[in-house]
């Protein structure tokens, strides 16, 4: 039986979707599923993995993608990852943990940013604790929450940059059980040529 849907939509990030697959290899067992999106039009992702589904869709952009990821996902709980990012070794075995102790309809994860290699770019290290379990304002990105499949299931990205905002707020105002994870789960990777996520350079990040 499948728990937790991982939804990956990718466009022309091989190296660093490789990374990614790297990173999530050593904890994928049977109660996880891994959905990779590609564009038709773009360069198709090329896998070494037999549990990495691999769908294709025409060039319709990240909302799309993780729209028809819902459709396709078996899992009781979904979670969403950026094809350019990372996941910590414990990423998988701390999200069955949580679904199979308290069934939730959003849990909110820990994360920080891959110190980039060169540029002027901020560092942001959110870990939520019993007494700071709050997400900062400013945090929509989807891959910061993990979600009831029944919860989203009627909830559609839209089109167009920002869409995690409207979906992540939609998600929320319906759920009922919120929890959180106080251990990093995820690795966010700031600028990031080609990705079509929007990575900021100044400030607080739009996330």
């Amino acid at each position: 039986m499948v728990k937790l849907t991982l939804i990956v939509p990718f466009y022309k990030t091989q190296e660093l979707t490789d990374l990614l697959m790297e990173s999530l290899a050593p904890q994928i067992n049977e109660y996880v599923q891994v959905l990779l999106i590609y564009d038709r039009d773009t360069d198709r992702y090329l896998s070494n993995y037999d549990w990495l589904e691999v769908f294709e869709q025409p060039d319709r952009g990240l909302g799309r993608a993780r729209n028809y990821g819902i459709l396709l996902a078996k899992g009781d709980y979904i979670g969403f990852l950026d094809s350019d990012d990372l996941v910590t070794p414990d990423y998988i075995r701390l999200a069955l943990e949580k679904i199979n102790t308290e069934p939730f309809d959003i849990c909110k994860l820990s994360w920080r940013t891959i110190p980039p290699s060169e540029g002027d770019f901020p560092e942001f290290d959110v870990r939520l604790t019993e007494q700071d379990n709050e997400l900062p304002d400013w945090n929509w990105a989807c891959w910061s929450r993990l979600y009831n499949r029944n919860l989203v299931e009627n909830i559609h990205f839209p089109d167009g940059f920002d869409e995690d905002v409207p979906f992540v707020h939609n998600a929320v105002s319906k759920a009922k059980r919120i929890t959180f994870i106080s251990e990093y789960m995820y690795l966010y990777r700031l600028n990031v040529e080609n990705s079509r996520t929007i990575r900021h350079s100044k400030g607080e990040p739009e996330l």
